[in-house]
């Protein structure tokens, strides 16, 4: 998830830096497998399994249909306040 306060002339930019993760994710396996390896290595986690099923092993197919981009957009908002509102927009990745 990336979180920007900024005007809609960001939002280009927050979209891309959803995309090329997303991207990278469902193409490129080497990818995974070092995630996989970085989720393997928190053995004591309580959550480690289900960490490890969410992101396949490097040589599987990635179904894209599983996996959404979250964008949050703020609004109305001060620099230094507490948030007023905001926007939530979901893209899956197929």
């Amino acid at each position: 998830m990336s979180l920007k306060r900024s005007r809609s002339s960001t939002l280009s930019r927050l979209f891309a830096q959803g995309t090329v993760p997303a991207t990278t994710f469902v193409a490129d396996g080497s990818c995974r497998y070092e995630i996989r390896s970085i989720i393997e290595n928190e053995k004591e986690h309580p959550h480690t399994l289900r960490w490890l099923s969410l992101v396949p092993d490097g040589s599987r197919y990635v179904d894209r249909c599983k996996y959404y981009v979250s964008y949050v957009v703020i609004v109305n908002s001060s620099p230094r306040g507490p948030i007023d509102r905001y926007s939530l927009a979901n893209r899956t990745l197929c």
